[in-house]
């Protein structure tokens, strides 16, 4: 089996993961636990890296204590992740909660996820996620934008998934080339 085979096949069935996690949680999911739906669908793209995350898999989730929204955001993550979140692989993820205070502690995580409300803090979170090859996500497509944040994740009607180069090659974070091809470059 061809090497570009591979890579398509499981391209194939993590984007259909994907779709499927995107359609089956924008009808049953309100709008305020959207980033619980971006998280899951961030979970199945681990797939799509070209290198194999660190076990155990620990998302870190970013908040801001001071902020309402984000420390609720942070909350109702970990409760989804806690409640039994797989890789497309099956490989369990768990969810460990970092406020900003301890923004140091990305460097004991797999990757992270970025709640909304901490822009504030982005270029600190860029710099201690990139300096330890930490692949951060977020549905803030701002931080994205901004080259701080490498991927974005918006899931309410459809599936849409930014990509920033810059902060990607910054933590030397690589995805499959098929994968690239089917993202928002910004």
């Amino acid at each position: 089996m061809s090497k570009a085979f591979f890579i398509f096949s499981r391209l194939k069935k993590t984007m259909a993961a994907i779709a499927a996690v995107g359609f089956l949680f924008a009808l049953a999911v309100p709008a305020a636990a959207k980033e619980n739906t971006d998280v899951l669908v961030g979970v199945k793209i681990l797939s799509m890296l070209n290198r194999e995350l660190p076990a155990p898999l620990v998302m870190g989730i970013v908040y801001d204590p001071g902020n309402s929204e984000s420390k609720s955001s942070a909350e109702s993550i970990k409760a989804v992740l806690d409640a039994g979140v797989k890789t497309s692989e099956g490989a369990g993820v768990s969810g460990r909660l970092i406020p900003l205070a301890e923004i140091d502690k990305l460097s004991q995580v797999s990757f992270a996820f970025i709640t909304t409300g901490v822009k504030a803090q982005f270029d600190r979170i860029a710099q201690i996620s990139a300096s330890h090859g930490i692949l951060t996500m977020t549905s803030d497509i701002e931080c994205v934008r901004a080259n701080k944040c490498i991927l974005g994740i918006e899931s309410q009607n459809v599936v849409q998934i930014y990509f920033s180069r810059a902060a990607s090659e910054t933590a030397k974070i690589n995805f499959d080339s098929a994968f690239i091809m089917l993202v928002k470059k910004v």
